[in-house]
């Protein structure tokens, strides 16, 4: 390659450069103006925010909704990794309350952005697109987590998407000042008056009720062995089923009787 060509490469580069970190500039003064309150704000404030001049930014973007899309792309790069992190959970209902705390930190890392988008979608082909696509991710993160037997009971899932939308936490943040803190609260009491009580698995309902049968023939047979009568320590009885209700086993009928304990699920 001559010195020429050479030469010819770099000021090809070189402007390729300049040209992305114009580009960037215009992109996050968008960002900040946004952060900052601006709902809406015109080309001439995001040139001057980014100590570009009008001409440079419409050269980069050829009009306001090219910059609505950059700007989107932004912000969905920036909760990429909060949103796609998988679900830590064994059971459902774990897993969605865990979803309702991921939903609330993207929430407030974007809530100027959305407040923002909210107001120009009906003005903006982008942005408006944009929103559907939001709304139908989150809905297909919601019915992900809730198990199929319940999917056919729309009213649930409705109520369940209201709860979890970003209306809702705007609602709750801006309209009734709720701290992020009691906004999360109020969600998850919303979520969790939403499902039925959970009941765990039976297999795991099994195993406790053997362990607790067991643990009462132990004592049972304790006692005779020491010549005292064959009834039951009323403090351990009620103990061991305190720990088994709150595991979330319903017991339907439990019997007493000497040396044997009868529990039914």
């Amino acid at each position: 390659m001559t010195d020429t060509s050479s030469s010819i490469v770099d000021v090809t580069d070189g402007r390729r450069v300049r040209s992305q970190e114009s580009k960037q500039k215009i992109v996050h003064a968008m960002l900040e103006l946004v952060r900052n309150g601006n709902v809406s704000p015109t080309a001439e404030e995001v040139a001057q925010k980014a100590d570009v001049g009008l001409r440079t930014l419409f050269r980069r973007f050829k009009d306001m909704e090219s910059l609505y899309a950059e700007m989107s792309i932004a912000i969905k790069e920036k909760v990429a990794p909060l949103i796609d992190e998988p679900l830590s959970h064994q059971h459902w209902w774990e897993n969605l309350h865990q979803l309702v705390d991921r939903r609330a930190k993207v929430y407030e890392i974007i809530m100027p952005y959305r407040v923002a988008a909210e107001a120009l979608k009906f003005q903006s082909t982008v942005l408006s697109s944009h929103h559907s696509q939001i709304v139908y991710d989150e809905r297909e993160k919601l019915l992900a987590v809730v198990p199929e037997n319940m999917l056919y009971d729309r009213p649930l899932i409705e109520a369940l998407e209201a709860a979890l939308s970003f209306d809702m936490w705007n609602q709750l943040r801006n309209d009734q000042r709720l701290s992020a803190a009691e906004a999360g609260e109020v969600v998850q009491r919303m979520i969790g008056d939403c499902y039925p009580t959970p009941r765990i698995p039976i297999k795991v309902a099994c195993k406790h009720r053997k362990q607790f049968f067991e643990k009462s023939l132990q004592f049972t047979n304790h006692k005779i062995l020491h010549g005292h009568d064959s009834g039951f320590d009323n403090g351990l009885v009620s103990t061991l089923t305190k720990i088994l209700l709150f595991r979330n086993i319903h017991a339907k009928l439990v019997v007493l009787i000497t040396e044997k304990f009868y529990f039914y699920l």
